[in-house]
């Protein structure tokens, strides 16, 4: 199932045009964007989360994948290194090489014991490092470090 919508004009119809073309109307499902509750059932069904993308930041669709306990099969930009910790709760590749995907794809779908222990890890990191608590508590810490420094007084420059 590829789940969402077109993020430059034409990609889905090229994707429905290729799954006709290569006979995978039985295997391939296009899926538009869901949300709320129906977003969560996709994910919680799913064994799998795979985002392939060429620049990132922080996604919440990888966050919200990692709540409902999938593996992630995603490139190595932007935030995503900060979310997989590569061959424990996802496997990061290059972008661009679909190649690679599809070898972690075959690989998860061959080896339960690791897709598994994958689901595990990656519900355990959004958990401990992503919940509103730490969050929260990371923010508080911030605000006094920067209210620390803003309480000292002015550095002076001088000329030279």
């Amino acid at each position: 199932k590829l789940v969402g919508g077109d993020l430059t004009p034409g990609e889905v119809d090229l994707l429905k045009e290729k799954v006709t073309e290569y006979g995978l109307e039985n295997i391939v499902q296009l899926i538009a964007p869901v949300y709320g509750d129906e977003k969560i059932n996709v994910l919680q069904n799913a064994d799998i989360f795979l985002y392939p993308s060429y620049h990132e930041g922080m996604p919440m669709a990888v966050l919200e994948a990692m709540a409902c306990g999938l593996p992630i099969v995603a490139t190595r930009v932007g935030g995503l290194p900060e979310l997989i910790l590569d061959a424990e709760n996802g496997f990061l590749l290059e972008p661009g090489k679909p190649d690679q995907i599809a070898q972690a794809l075959i690989q998860l779908e061959k080896n339960s014991a690791l897709r598994e222990a994958m689901q595990k890890k990656s519900y355990e990191i959004v958990c401990n490092c992503f919940n509103i608590e730490t969050h929260a508590a990371r923010l508080v810490q911030i605000y006094a470090t920067l209210c620390a420094v803003s309480q000292q007084p002015p550095v002076e420059i001088s000329s030279l």
